[in-house]
């Protein structure tokens, strides 16, 4: 796993709902394409750390789109 910076995010792990996460590194798959591992919570208030796609996230230096599970 790439080590780096710690980076804010916005999460899509299901749909189109973004919940606030944290990026905490990178994988290079096989395939050349990258992961990167995000903790984030649930609204059901459930903690989650998994390896999610480049499509399933986005800087969170911007607001949510789509409507963020926090409101």
């Amino acid at each position: 796993m790439a080590a780096g910076r710690i980076r804010h995010v916005w999460a899509r792990p299901d749909g189109p709902t973004e919940m606030p996460g944290l990026l905490l590194g990178w994988q290079r798959q096989r395939d050349g394409s990258w992961t990167a591992l995000v903790t984030y919570v649930t609204p059901r208030e459930r903690i989650v750390t998994e390896w999610l796609t480049l499509d399933q996230l986005r800087p969170a230096d911007t607001a949510s789109y789509g409507g963020s599970a926090y409101g």
